[in-house]
């Protein structure tokens, strides 16, 4: 629920401040990884939840508030176990690789409105995913 409210606002103090080549190289590395699930290839899980990692930290590192990334970095902890468990399982593999390249496609169109709407519906999921292994 904290990642939730911290993370789309965290995303939107930090649109304009990702250097545009960190943001193309985002890119390149989430569009590799959609071409591979279209293609039917798997996914090293570790490799994809250290990028997926990588990518939540950026967002974290260029925010305006020190404080919000304090507050994000003490989450990455939890964030990191349950992201591999999620890539692990490959169920949401291709809907979160899309989400990450909306994610990116607004920061690189610095759409502060959809940029909020995507990383809330990302976190959403991230929820609705650890409540259900929570169920099981």
């Amino acid at each position: 629920d904290l990642r939730i409210c911290l993370e789309p606002l965290a995303a939107v103090s930090a649109i304009g401040n990702i250097p545009e080549a960190q943001l193309d190289e985002e890119v390149r590395i989430w569009t590799r990884y959609r071409d591979m699930v279209e293609r039917g290839e798997s996914l090293d899980s570790e490799e994809i939840a250290q990028a997926d990692g990588e990518l939540h930290d950026l967002i974290a590192r260029y925010c305006n508030n020190s404080r919000l990334r304090q507050f994000l970095n003490i989450l990455a902890i939890q964030r990191s176990r349950l992201v591999f468990i999620m890539w692990r399982s490959q169920k949401f593999n291709s809907e979160v690789i899309q989400q990450h390249l909306r994610i990116l496609d607004c920061f690189k169109r610095r759409d502060a409105e959809g940029l909020r709407e995507e990383m809330q519906g990302h976190m959403e999921l991230n929820n609705w995913y650890m409540l259900e292994k929570l169920k099981a």
